[in-house]
């Protein structure tokens, strides 16, 4: 065809222009291969983050040999590997090998007798069976998690697709120099004959001839800065932070997925079809005399240039009305400098801030324990919570972070009134936090004395009431529950005695009755042998039960051992202060790795424990959450630092290009080539100040729109100190410094070729 063999022409005798074009498709195609590849290692990142805590679709727990057996033998699962617990009993970690509609009725079906999972409540049996859904989601096992893969994926393509209409200037700028400078070749074609459709198809098929070259070699630079993007993001910290250093050393490693790979190859061969065809489109706009003749009467006023051409005088004021007289091209070089300037600059910032408001908002909502455990406990057996709670010490994978036994007594005062005085029971090591600095005695001590130890919030009363050791009375409370069948047969008198706890509704105010109950106070004598200040918080973290209880009540504090040994006696038979059937205690691991051990040993002993707060799961997905978010971000800053740098290096090259008329005309009426040098390098100074100024203007509203959103939310006292305006500043203009550099260096390489031209030549613009 006529279009195919003129575009194959103008490439092989035009190689300049043909390169050039061949580069910017090359580098199109390396953003659109490293957001899709970026987007493969997230989810392949988390994917692998997923097994890594627990490597199977799904647990089963206290399973017979027989079943286990059977289970192994199921061809529907890849994998089967036995555990066996310490209770004697087996466990399998499974993973399942294809695709189940429904995996809930698949692993039901697996053991129907054992009702591991129903359908009606579409809910797992959590005490026989341990559910990896996250791992399920990852690899696509079942209707909704395929439905959200192709969900997240739609999405994402949506943003690639935004992403490359709001920066084909990037290709467009390669089209608009080849055509712009064929002009005259395209008005002397229309002349002979060719018609409008012929010049676009023309131009089309030349931007598809060079895709051959770029896509592929687009496509290789794009994997190389991927795996150099992931080196730097964990050279940088983050992924040892949120994975930590082992995991993160296994799971950073480049993911290349065949499809991601086909969609950016489309993806960017879409972006060179439409930018060509728009290219093409805008040259048979102008009738043949205007692409012949140009359009040299046009007169364009501009302002004159009194900051720059008071600087660098002449040169400045040059420069300055070369960039008025193409005000789109430098508003769109500016804003897109601009960005990226801004994001490269808050990206270090966000990197460490975002770590340290994360660590305070752990501190602010108080997740300083791993785990809260519920034990079971019998009101009438005040030591019935010593089974559980001996087992948890006795497994070898928790350290006790807080825990305590409680009694409720009452301190008859000078002026008659009761004043309530609770008395705390601490494990060792768990009483020495409770208190600053040393304590008086010693744990041990205060076992043997059957002591406490008056707990103060300053030197004030009561703790100078104390500072000796002395007795005091109180009357310790019995509390007993009162059932419903004992209810209904109690006479209208001992009814009077009767009090009840009452629970509201949150959202609709409505009380309920959860239990009735009497109290009874039993006298006895307390020795406190000495009174110490309290641990206190620091500002703006949750305050200890201790702080918010010292307000109201004078706390005395003492040994676990001393309650097991005689104190529980105290308060008859009735010991539990709160009457709920549990005591809760607050543990940390003593391995992180344990994390899966240490929930499956709380399932394994459902009977005697249950599981209340999972605060190490919940921080590890917080984190992994965080980490993602941050390589994302890295991700996204290279791409976008990488568009900034292309379209600036396009639109000055591009704008030389098409001035190479009128920069010879001024070497014809005298300017040398260091003045046209110098000139060139002014322009490329406004754009890298303009940008400077409006990056920092944008941070800083940044900034000061972060610190309002935290005002509102009132987190300014929390989390004001973090939002340091001064700190993006030196970031700002560092990057602008890095941006003239590239913008000076392309302009010298573009000036450089030009000038190999003769002055004649350039004067014709015509190749």
């Amino acid at each position: 065809m006529f279009e195919r063999s003129l575009a194959l022409k103008y490439i092989k005798a035009q190689k300049r222009h043909s390169i050039f074009t061949i580069c910017s498709i090359t580098v199109a195609l390396a953003l659109m291969t490293l957001l899709f590849t970026g987007y493969a290692t997230f989810r392949g990142i988390m994917r692998g983050s997923v097994y890594m805590d627990k490597p199977y679709h799904f647990k089963l727990m206290k399973l017979t040999d027989e079943e286990y057996d059977e289970l192994a033998a199921n061809d529907d699962l890849s994998s089967c590997e036995r555990i066996n617990e310490a209770d004697g009993t087996v466990s399998a970690e499974a993973m399942i090998k294809s695709y189940h509609e429904d995996i809930g009725i698949f692993i039901y079906e697996l053991f129907p007798e054992k009702q591991l999972y129903s359908d009606r409540y579409e809910e797992f049996d959590t005490s026989q069976i341990d559910v990896n859904y996250d791992l399920i989601s990852a690899d696509r096992l079942d209707f909704s998690s395929r439905y959200e893969a192709v969900r997240d994926l739609a999405a994402f393509f949506v943003f690639v697709l935004l992403l490359a209409i709001a920066l084909r200037l990037m290709i467009d700028t390669a089209f608009e120099i080849s055509s712009k400078e064929r002009e005259k070749h395209f008005g002397v074609l229309q002349c002979v004959g060719a018609e409008p459709a012929q010049i676009v198809r023309m131009v089309t098929f030349e931007g598809l001839f060079l895709s051959v070259i770029g896509l592929p070699l687009g496509m290789l630079l794009g994997i190389g800065v991927s795996e150099g993007t992931l080196k730097v993001v964990e050279a940088s910290g983050v992924a040892e932070t949120f994975f930590t250093a082992e995991k993160a050393e296994k799971l950073m490693h480049l993911h290349i997925d065949p499809l991601m790979m086909v969609l950016a190859a489309v993806t960017g061969l879409v972006w060179v079809f439409l930018s060509a065809y728009q290219t093409g489109m805008r040259v048979i706009k102008k009738t043949p005399v205007q692409a012949i003749f140009g359009d040299s009467d046009k007169t364009v006023k501009v302002r004159k240039a009194a900051f720059f051409g008071s600087m660098f005088g002449w040169k400045g004021k040059l420069a300055s009305r070369n960039n008025s007289r193409q005000p789109k091209r430098f508003v769109i070089t500016v804003v897109s400098l601009t960005v990226s300037i801004a994001l490269f600059a808050s990206f270090t910032i966000v990197l460490k801030q975002s770590l340290n408001a994360f660590e305070k908002l752990v501190d602010i909502v108080g997740l300083n324990y791993d785990m809260g455990i519920a034990i079971k406990s019998e009101q009438e057996k005040p030591r019935s919570y010593k089974e559980g709670y001996d087992a948890v010490m006795d497994s070898g994978l928790f350290e006790v972070n807080d825990f305590c036994k409680e009694q409720v007594s009452y301190v008859q005062m000078s002026d008659g009134t009761l004043q309530t005085c609770v008395l705390r029971y601490y494990p060792r090591g768990v009483l020495e936090k409770k208190f600053q600095g040393e304590l008086p005695v010693t744990y041990d001590e205060l076992t043997e004395q059957g002591a406490y130890i008056m707990m103060s919030v300053n030197d004030e009363e009561p703790a100078q009431l104390y500072d000796e050791p002395m007795q005091i009375e109180v009357g310790v409370m019995e509390k007993t529950v009162i059932s419903d069948e004992e209810y209904s047969a109690m006479s209208a008198e001992e009814k009077e005695n009767v009090k009840e706890y009452m629970t509201e509704d949150y959202n609709t105010g409505a009380k309920k009755l959860e239990y009735r109950f009497t109290t009874e106070l039993y006298p006895t004598t307390l020795n406190i042998v000495a009174a110490a200040p309290m641990f206190k918080t620091e500002e703006g973290k949750k305050k200890t039960s201790e702080e918010e209880l010292s307000g109201s009540a004078y706390i005395l504090a003492s040994t676990l051992d001393y309650y097991n040994k005689s104190a529980y006696t105290l308060a008859g038979k009735g010991s539990l202060a709160n009457l709920e059937g549990v005591e809760y205690i607050h543990v940390d691991l003593i391995n992180d790795d344990d994390y899966e051990k240490a929930k499956s040993f709380v399932k394994s002993n459902a009977w005697l424990m249950t599981l209340d707060e999972d605060y190490h799961g919940d921080l590890l997905k917080m984190r992994s959450g965080v980490g993602a978010i941050k390589i994302g971000s890295a991700f996204l800053s290279v791409l976008i630092a990488m568009i900034a740098l292309v379209n600036m290096v396009n639109i000055l090259s591009t704008g030389l290009l098409n001035r190479k008329s009128e920069l010879a005309s001024m070497q014809c009426m005298g300017m040398t080539r260091g003045q046209l040098y110098g000139m060139t390098v002014v322009e490329c100074l406004q754009y890298s100040l303009t940008s400077g100024v409006l990056a920092t203007g944008l941070i800083e509203a940044l900034m000061g729109l972060t610190l309002l959103v935290l005002k509102r939310v009132k987190l300014d006292d929390e989390l004001g100190d973090l939002v340091n305006f001064a700190e993006p500043v030196p970031r700002v203009w560092i990057a602008a410094a890095v941006a003239f550099v590239a913008a000076v260096i392309a302009s010298v390489i573009t000036l450089h070729r030009i000038n190999k031209e003769s002055l004649t030549d350039q004067m014709r613009t015509v190749e």
